[in-house]
């Protein structure tokens, strides 16, 4: 069961009814999530400008990390831990965040919404997440994603709001990535159903609770930045390295190398940014 405290009550959007599953309850039966008219239906009102304040960050790390054989979100990177890429990425952007996952042992790096049961991958997180937080558009990260460009992020959720879309995915070399993702709240009850039906595929979700509430999947292609040179502020890492999930402890050297190679760029050290020349991923 999630619980609900004082400062993360779900938002009054949500009616009960009697056909869809209740979020952190059986999956066979019980009561049902329904959504009242949604923003994204009413024209005028879906503007960056009025969204902007709607938004919340979220990193998941409810995962088991079986292939790095360690749990990823404390391993060192850098001598910092993972999660706080993650996380320093989606402040970064301008974002408020939160930790996906029934970590306690996180509670003192960002608020934690705990899991709803059982938990069955990346989908579980996303729906605790949507059910958990009052704003009407999420941003997605997963913890092992260090690389992601802040700017990226803000790049897909203008995309979002500006388009009335109610998934936003990046795409590089002609694949769909699940992850970063900007997600709409009303695809909640879709999201439920397929995680109630044991189909815990991200992206199928995804397409399945969007077709129900009658609104498009965005895309935005990675290569179509390429040629920008209007961000030699942040990190510039290759573009391929950008969407990089460090599963395995090859993932990790990888990413090391590529920060270390960052002679002139900030690189992260806990919850802050430290001066060129002084990374601890530098001889």
């Amino acid at each position: 069961m999630m619980p609900n405290s004082s400062d993360r009550e779900p938002r009054s959007d949500f009616a009960m009814a009697k056909t869809a599953p209740r979020i952190g309850g059986s999956c066979k039966d019980g009561p049902a999530l329904q959504t009242v008219p949604s923003p994204l239906s009413q024209s005028g009102r879906s503007t960056r400008a009025v969204a902007r304040h709607d938004v919340h960050g979220v990193v998941l790390a409810g995962g088991r990390s079986s292939r790095m054989g360690t749990d990823k979100a404390l391993l060192p990177l850098c001598r910092t831990p993972l999660i706080e890429y993650s996380l320093a990425i989606l402040r970064r952007a301008g974002l408020p965040v939160s930790i996906s996952g029934s970590r306690t042992d996180l509670e003192n790096i960002a608020p934690v919404l705990a899991d709803m049961d059982p938990p069955q991958g990346p989908l579980t997180g996303i729906c605790s997440a949507l059910h958990s937080l009052r704003e009407s558009w999420i941003v997605l990260l997963t913890v092992d994603m260090p690389l992601v460009p802040p700017w990226l992020i803000a790049r897909m959720l203008d995309h979002a709001i500006d388009s009335s879309a109610a998934v936003v995915l990046p795409s590089f070399a002609g694949r769909l990535h699940p992850f970063p993702c900007v997600l709409h709240r009303d695809l909640l009850p879709g999201l439920l159903a397929e995680y109630c039906s044991g189909r815990y595929g991200c992206l199928h979700a995804f397409s399945a609770a969007a077709m129900q509430i009658g609104k498009p999947i965005e895309t935005v292609a990675l290569e179509s930045f390429f040629k920008e040179n209007s961000f030699h502020d942040q990190p510039q890492f290759p573009i391929d390295a950008w969407l990089l999930n460090v599963n395995r402890p090859e993932d990790l050297l990888q990413a090391e190398q590529w920060l270390a190679a960052q002679f002139i760029s900030p690189v992260l050290s806990g919850r802050n940014l430290i001066a060129a020349g002084e990374s601890p991923c530098l001889p």
